[in-house]
């Protein structure tokens, strides 16, 4: 996956082949007041889930972070941040007895 900030697109490839699978331009609703980039959802962070069927990229001008599903390159659910977010990390919960 590539993130790119300013044209507020992700990219997503096929590992094996390096081709290009899906471009998914982000909208520009909900902006924030002041983004790093004005006018644009500046998409940065981005982490893929260890069962590599999402992926999960931040919005940094939207202050949301956006679910995208990977087979079908479609955002499919977001949720807030707080103010600019821009990496992303995965963490498993573990419970113990």
């Amino acid at each position: 996956m590539i993130t790119d900030p300013v044209m507020a697109t992700i990219r997503i490839f096929d590992a094996a082949t390096h081709r290009e699978r899906f471009k998914i331009d982000v909208p520009r609703d909900s902006l924030v007041e002041k983004p790093e980039v004005p006018g644009i959802a500046v998409a940065e962070g981005v982490i893929i889930a260890p069962d590599s069927r999402w992926a999960f990229v931040t919005l940094q001008g939207r202050n949301r972070a956006v679910t995208i599903d990977l087979d079908s390159g479609k955002i499919v659910g977001w949720a807030p941040t707080g103010v600019w977010s821009d990496g992303i990390a995965f963490s498993r919960i573990i419970s113990r007895p």
